[in-house]
């Protein structure tokens, strides 16, 4: 057995920096789809990894832009898009 005073000391750990406080965004407030610009949703591929969709032609998955709307969320039966501080929902018909 080694004595006390022969043991090493362990080193001291540097102390991360303090973060804020994480913050929960408020939910958006919902927006009539007639608010948007003209959008018009044509299809979903929906693979749960990589959801696409089909807006004005356009293919878009989750973070692009289209009309000045960004896409949020993509599910197998619609679109959640953000614009202009509120959110509205693109379903297919």
């Amino acid at each position: 057995m080694i004595p006390p005073k022969a043991q090493p000391k362990a080193a001291a750990l540097p102390v991360p920096p303090k973060r804020p406080a994480r913050t929960i965004p408020a939910e958006l407030p919902a927006i009539s789809p007639s608010e948007l610009p003209n959008l018009k949703l044509q299809g979903i591929i929906y693979i749960p990894s990589r959801p696409q969709a089909m807006i004005n032609g356009q293919t878009v998955t989750v973070g692009d832009e289209v009309g000045g709307a960004r896409i949020a969320r993509i599910t197998p039966t619609g679109v959640e898009l953000h614009y202009k501080g509120g959110k509205a929902e693109l379903h297919l018909k």
